[in-house]
């Protein structure tokens, strides 16, 4: 277990790499403000197994000079946000992938350095100039509204004809603008 009172930066400047691995059910890291995963330097993070993290929101790639890549893969692993945002790409390349029964719990806005993907669960998502990820036989929840604004992309991988999986679920309302490019797998 690790608890952390106020804010906790991985990758806080352009001469260092941060990173942090919480695994296995049981294992939590407590942070009580703004998780940031990649500020000026290289961060990481990885929630998996069953871990949980909780934070007041968030930052995936902050600051143009660094990077931040997230990944929560396992059922039972989470990132609860407190209800705060979780913001990827705002000023560097952000990157969050949620799989294999993950959660993000809480909103997430994608900007425009930002990429999200998985067949994970997320909460609301507004996609601002980023990139959502959609790859056949993998089914991302958004547990909420999607809205997809001017500049967003939908970038999505199909494979042969007859899988009948979804690449989005959305409980809520979806706002639709931006781009959809289609390759195929």
């Amino acid at each position: 277990t690790l608890t952390v009172g106020e804010t906790l930066t991985l990758g806080a400047n352009g001469t260092g790499d941060g990173s942090l691995s919480v695994k296995g059910a049981g294992t939590t890291a407590t942070v009580g403000g703004a998780l940031t995963v990649g500020y000026s330097g290289k961060g990481s993070l990885a929630i998996t197994a069953g871990a949980k993290v909780d934070s007041l929101g968030g930052h995936v790639g902050r600051s143009a000079a660094g990077s931040g890549t997230v990944v929560v893969d396992g059922v039972g692993s989470r990132w609860n946000t407190g209800g705060s945002a979780l913001y990827i790409g705002a000023g560097a390349s952000g990157s969050l992938t949620v799989t294999n029964g993950g959660v993000i719990d809480g909103p997430v806005q994608v900007a425009v350095n930002g990429t999200l993907g998985g067949n994970g669960t997320v909460g609301t998502t507004e996609v601002v100039g980023g990139t959502l990820l959609g790859v056949q036989g993998q089914t991302l929840t958004i547990d909420g509204q999607l809205a997809l604004q001017s500049g967003a992309r939908v970038n999505v991988s199909l494979g042969s004809p007859g899988n009948v999986t979804g690449l989005f679920k959305v409980n809520g309302n979806v706002t639709l603008d931006g781009t959809l490019n289609v390759t195929n797998a």
